[in-house]
């Protein structure tokens, strides 16, 4: 199995166009269903979603029902019932197919690149190759689309998921099977905007530490006894990771060199991904060890984390 810390900005909620269903529907989806997913309470994103679908079944449009299953599949995956999500997202996808507008056609590539993170997570490698890759051949057509309609924002984001798809399936064969990999996107400061520009794969280790070394800094009628292995790196679908390449010797921690990745743990729900800062240093580290992105411009939000490990250039996560 594979743990992807999806980047923020390219999971489905995030990416999906409502346009032409219901101000109803939605209203519901981008409204407490969106707030739910995004504050990780993702049993109620299950019910609501339960609630809203027979709206969608009645009205009798593909459409609406593929998208609150696109949200359902989005909080299954977060609740790790993949097998569920997963067939969430392929009637998702068969009922998208069936609508000829060029927003379910964008749907629809959207609900592809989902369908085949499953399988990638699942290291149902082919299966993953060959969604990945009907995804990409979707989305150059919904490029031409949004970039007729000057939906800069949207013809963008169709830019950024087809190269997270691309860094995703170079790494189907570097991963052997059988051992737990965590897949992170890698960030890098291009033209003063935080960019997407690759993914990598850490692997998490375990940490022990003998009775006898912990003596020396408990008090003294504090005795030891099993001290169990410590998992570095949170594995669960709902927490963030990201990866920041080092663009300058010292930067952020003391040790790093060019080429370094910093490995941080996101503190904030805002996503880094495809932001242009106002001011010529990007990011700082605060004195309590976070890492802090911003200010960016037209937001009064920022994007904070902790850094958790430095991997050299040249060597091996």
């Amino acid at each position: 199995m594979r743990i992807v810390s999806i980047p923020v900005g390219l999971t489905p909620h995030h990416l999906l166009a409502l346009r032409s269903i219901s101000a109803f529907m939605t209203d519901q989806l981008t409204g407490p269903i969106s707030q739910n997913l995004d504050g990780g309470r993702y049993d109620e994103v299950v019910t609501a979603t339960e609630q809203l679908f027979p709206t969608a079944r009645a009205a009798r449009d593909p459409n609406a029902q593929a998208l609150v299953y696109l949200y359902q599949a989005e909080a299954l995956y977060r609740l790790m019932r993949l097998e569920e999500a997963l067939e969430h997202t392929r009637q998702a996808s068969v009922w998208l197919h069936s609508e000829v507008t060029q927003v379910a056609t964008y749907n629809r590539a959207v609900s592809l690149y989902f369908e085949g993170l499953l399988y990638f997570i699942l290291r149902a490698d082919a299966h993953a190759i060959h969604a990945f890759n009907a995804a990409q051949e979707a989305l150059v057509q919904s490029e031409r689309f949004w970039d007729f309609e000057q939906n800069i924002i949207r013809s963008t984001t169709c830019r950024t998921l087809a190269r997270w798809m691309t860094r995703l399936l170079n790494l189907t064969g570097s991963t052997p099977a059988g051992e737990l990999v965590m897949i992170v996107p890698v960030y890098e400061m291009v033209n003063r905007t935080l960019t997407l520009v690759d993914a990598v794969a850490v692997a998490p280790f375990l940490v022990q530490l003998p009775k006898e070394a912990l003596d020396a800094y408990l008090p003294a009628n504090y005795v030891p006894l099993e001290i169990e292995a410590v998992l570095f790196l949170q594995l669960w679908p709902d927490v963030h990771y990201l990866a920041l390449r080092i663009l300058r010797k010292g930067e952020l921690v003391r040790q790093s060199q060019v080429g370094d990745l910093l490995l941080i743990e996101a503190t904030s729900p805002v996503s880094p991904q495809e932001i242009t800062l106002t001011r010529d240093l990007p990011f700082v580290r605060r004195a309590d060890g976070r890492v802090i992105f911003g200010p960016y411009e037209q937001q009064d939000k920022i994007f904070s984390g902790i850094p958790r490990l430095l991997i050299k250039k040249g060597t091996k996560p």
